[in-house]
């Protein structure tokens, strides 16, 4: 079978001769073409044949993306017997032309992506786009780039595949949404472009802890405010949005300040008075998020109270006396009074002030008395001075008190206590002011006066006031601290005389218990999800006590069921299998107890943050994905999309998508995943006849270390096209019938099957001659020969003939001559030959051929009768024989003539043979009997006749060639 490839660009005009297709008839005979389109019927619309030359011509527009090949299978069948065929193939390539621009699937693309999203070499996938160009070679070549928009710095794309991908970290907080085009560009000469429009949203991380408006709060409270008191309302902001951003407020630890704050205002409220002399105080507040694991900031809030003055100084002694000997040096210290004042700042700062005396003057600010003048016993032997104590408040408080300074004579007795050592002990809370001891010395001597004085001190927090007669008061005038144990105080007494007597206050100080507290911690540990259980969590820490004994021993506890604490140590670990995916945080609180009667406590919370394990493999929205596609859509076309999700976070909740190798259909290269949206696009040519269904295994798998996966499958069903013709089960058909059966009646069958499937596979029949199925319908074409059984209802068909016989005389001699041209239109019919008798010719009976018989003689020329028979019909015609011995110089002198309009058999009609030769005697006055006819050849016009003209045995030269125009077959010669 002859092959014809032709290309044809695709904007070629409709009536172009596409293709001429020639088919060369031996016989020369009629030859009609036909055409169909085998592999796909829109073939047969778009081009049309020429059924006399053959011509191709394109008889509408092509469209390369549309079809880009047609397959023509052109017959060339015999006009007389349309069995006798020959057939060509005629292969059309489509060439492109860049008459399309690429085009996205959708007009906009919505993606969401974590603001977390790694970024480092290759960057997080966000989406894939996929625009197709329905051109080919370069004008079909797309490649992607990103427009103009909003936050496009912050991503890449992959020129060829299309994906998405982060190239910088994304901020939310900066750029919560990016907008922006994705264009798509062929690579023709001039490129044609399209856009599509991509929109972002970036999902919130947990990246922003809350920040309050200030690190540190400072506010001024008065001292008597009414209660509750709300002080102040502190704010932090979180950058994060929805939970992420919902900001909590609570105390860091438990305070010995009596303040709450509300959970959600963040307003701090008094709800019991402080005490001025404390002040300042300070909390630690902080601000959590809502998130799970959550973030959190801190922030310091002092309180200054401002103090009321509310109260006087107050003596230690309302009423003291002091004896001194009269001969006490000037500036002498002769005693010291000692007032206190609850309030604070300048409202409990004492200044003292003497009143009744000129001789004596006290220290404003300790209270210490001494001389100013020589004192003289015989002029005044006793002082009554009044000793006023002010705070320095702006509207001042004052108390009074009386001291009696006595002048004694010089003695020569020491005053002596009644101990040399006195042991005493004090709780360590005890507080400031408090009396300790009276110590009191005699002296022998008479009206003698004893001046008290701490002559050592190991810790500055006693002072001494002399009581007069009564002797000295100790009393506290600092903090005690359990870890002094004890304190040592040397006191003196002293006489007027200078004599001098001593003693040892030793102060053992008592542990009064002390509430332990933490040690700073931090306020979120993380640990893996799988740790086990018995895991080592963190070791609490608790602040050194400055306790003793059973006050120092501690105890530990947790209010947790998944976590346990070890009482003695502090250790937290695991108790139970932990499992992110169900919790992803644990807000304990550890509280430590000391073994104090009763105890005290103090707690803390912790955030134990539980980071993620690889322990969860992606799991598909669907076991069995199906779809069904027609099995001509286009390569590139996506028409399905897998999902799995994986309950973990990070690259080990990440799915990436896979089919599996190793299966044979995966293999074929059919189909193509992407691996990061799981979105399956066709990769080839599909064929329903090859395989109607198509089973896939798809995976998914995270980008965990070591990775999980899981499976699904996807069926897809191919929906058929009608690209296939019907074939017939024989490439031809014999069919016979007889010739007089009526109209209606049955010739035969024939059977046809088609691969196609539904209303694609009925098959329709029609006798083959003139235009093929219609529009959109797949034929093919069979040879059927109908042979119709011949009844013998014709006459034989014969008319007189003549037999002309030209020899040379070199020539060996034929007894074969030529037939009797008898023609019976009956199919079946058996003819006999009959001819007169004669001594010159035999014809045969069964076959009419003519021999000559052995009596033969030379240039003769009769005329016998022959006939021919059927059987029942007999027919005669007369037969002309004319025998001429030719020699070789008649050839170079005969002559031609020109009979337009006559064919062969015309012109060997007896008739019409006379007839010529008598038109040429006529136009040169020769005798017919002398014109002998050398040989006919056709012509495109009719007919040309060589003859010569012999007279006597001479051959008679003719000078010009003649030409002969007729009208008619006959009857101008």
């Amino acid at each position: 079978m002859a092959i014809y490839v032709k290309e044809l660009p695709e904007d070629a005009e409709p009536s172009t001769i596409v293709v001429s297709v020639k088919a060369i008839h031996v016989s020369n005979l009629p030859i009609y073409y036909s055409m169909i389109a085998p592999q796909d019927s829109r073939s047969q619309n778009i081009f049309t044949l020429d059924t006399i030359s053959g011509d191709i011509l394109l008889a509408k527009s092509l469209d390369r993306e549309v079809l880009d090949k047609h397959v023509l299978k052109v017959t060339a069948y015999e006009r007389i017997d349309p069995t006798i065929s020959a057939s060509a193939t005629v292969i059309i390539d489509v060439l492109d032309v860049q008459d399309n621009s690429p085009m996205f699937e959708r007009d906009s693309y919505f993606a969401d992506i974590r603001e977390d999203a790694p970024v480092s070499t290759i960057g997080t996938t966000v989406l894939s786009v996929f625009a197709r160009d329905l051109d080919a070679g370069l004008n079909g070549d797309v490649e992607y780039s990103l427009g103009q928009g909003q936050g496009v710095e912050y991503l890449s794309i992959h020129t060829k595949s299309g994906v998405i991908q982060t190239a910088a970290p994304l901020d939310r907080e900066t750029a919560a949404l990016i907008r922006l085009d994705v264009v798509a560009s062929d690579k023709g000469d001039l490129p044609r472009k399209s856009s599509a429009l991509i929109e972002i949203g970036i999902i919130d991380v947990n990246d922003n802890a809350p920040v309050f408006e200030k690190d540190f709060y400072n506010i001024t409270v008065m001292e008597n405010s009414t209660l509750p008191a709300s002080l102040i309302r502190v704010k932090a902001t979180d950058k994060d949005s929805g939970i992420n951003g919902q900001v909590h407020y609570s105390i860091v630890a438990t305070s010995s300040v009596p303040l709450t704050i509300d959970y959600s205002t963040g307003e701090v409220t008094l709800r019991d008075r402080l005490d001025a002399r404390h002040s300042p105080f300070s909390v630690l507040l902080r601000a959590k998020d809502g998130a799970q694991p959550a973030l959190s900031s801190t922030a310091t809030l002092t309180i200054h109270l401002i103090d009321i003055n509310d109260h006087a100084p107050t003596f230690i002694a309302s009423k003291k006396e002091i004896l001194l000997e009269e001969n006490v040096p000037v500036g002498e210290e002769v005693g010291r009074v000692y007032a206190i004042d609850e309030d604070s700042g300048d409202n409990g700062r004492v200044k003292y002030f003497l009143e009744g005396s000129s001789d004596f003057y006290i220290d404003s600010d300790s209270g210490v008395i001494k001389t100013t003048n020589l004192l003289d016993r015989e002029n005044i032997s006793q002082y009554d001075i009044k000793v006023i104590a002010s705070d320095m408040s702006s509207e001042p408080q004052q108390t009074s008190t009386f001291i009696t300074i006595i002048l004694k004579d010089v003695n020569d007795n020491a005053p002596l206590f009644e101990k040399s050592e006195y042991n005493l002990t004090l709780l360590e809370n005890t507080p400031r002011g408090s009396q300790i001891m009276v110590l009191k010395a005699e002296d022998k001597d008479s009206d003698q006066k004893i001046v008290y004085r701490i002559e050592h001190v190991d810790k500055d927090i006693v002072a001494l006031i002399d009581l007069g007669e009564q002797g000295a008061l100790l009393s506290l005038s600092g903090p005690l601290n359990s870890v002094d144990h004890y304190i040592r105080v040397e006191i003196s007494a002293t006489d007027q005389g200078g004599q001098q007597g001593r003693c040892t206050v030793n102060i053992h100080v008592e542990d009064v218990n002390s509430a332990p507290f933490f040690t700073e911690q931090p306020f979120s540990i993380r640990i893996p999800e799988d740790s086990p259980v018995g895991f080592h969590v963190i070791t609490m820490k608790v602040a050194e006590d400055t306790d003793r004994d059973g006050n120092a021993y501690l105890t530990y506890s947790i209010d947790s069921k998944d976590f346990t604490i070890n009482k003695e140590s502090g250790l937290i670990t695991v108790t139970t299998q932990l499992n992110r995916e169900e919790k992803s945080s644990y807000t304990i609180t550890v509280s430590v107890s000391d073994g104090g009667v009763p105890p005290l406590s103090s707690s803390i919370q912790i955030e134990v943050i539980i980071d993620d394990v690889n322990d969860n493999a992606p799991q598909f929205s669907s076991q069995n994905y199906t779809a069904s596609i027609p099995e001509d859509i286009a390569v590139g076309t996506s028409f399905l999309q897998v999902s799995a999700t994986d309950l973990d976070i990070g690259n080990n909740g990440v799915v990436d998508y896979f089919l599996n190798e190793s299966d044979p259909t995966v293999r074929k290269d059919l189909f193509r995943l992407d691996r990061t949206s799981g979105t399956l696009r066709v990769n080839s040519r599909l064929d329903r006849e090859q395989t109607a269904t198509i089973n896939l295994s798809v995976f998914a798998r995270d980008r965990g270390k070591p990775f999980l996966t899981s499976s699904s499958v996807i069926t897809i069903t191919l929906s058929d096209i009608n690209d296939n013709a019907p074939m017939f089960d024989q490439s031809s058909y014999d069919l016979y019938i007889a010739e007089n059966s009526p109209v209606g009646s049955t010739v035969g069958t024939i059977i046809a099957t088609d691969p196609d499937d539904g209303e694609n596979a009925l098959i329709q029949f029609r006798i083959f001659g003139g235009a093929d199925a219609k529009f959109g319908q797949l034929s093919s074409t069979v040879p059927v020969r109908i042979h119709v059984s011949d009844v013998n209802d014709n006459r034989p068909l014969l008319k007189d003939f003549v037999v002309l016989i030209n020899q040379f005389e070199e020539q060996p001699f034929h007894r074969e001559i030529g037939m009797i041209p008898a023609f019976d239109p009956d199919q079946n019919a058996t003819l006999e030959f009959y001819l007169e008798e004669n001594d010159l010719i035999i014809a045969d009976k069964y076959t009419g051929k003519i021999t000559l018989s052995s009596q033969w003689k030379r240039n003769v020329e009769a005329t016998f009768k022959t006939c021919v028979s059927d059987g029942p019909n007999t027919v005669c015609a007369q037969c002309r024989l004319v025998h001429v011995y030719v020699e070789v110089s008649w050839l170079r002198e005969s002559v031609s003539v020109s009979l337009p309009r006559v064919g062969l058999d015309d012109f060997w009609d007896p008739s019409i043979y006379r007839r010529f030769k008598q038109s040429l005697s006529v136009l040169d006055k020769w005798k017919p009997e002398n014109i002998h006819v050398l040989g006919t050849r056709k012509t495109e016009e009719g007919i040309d006749v060589s003859f010569v003209v012999i007279d006597k045995g001479r051959l008679i030269r003719i000078s010009n060639q003649m030409h002969l125009t007729g009208h008619g077959k006959s009857k101008d010669l």
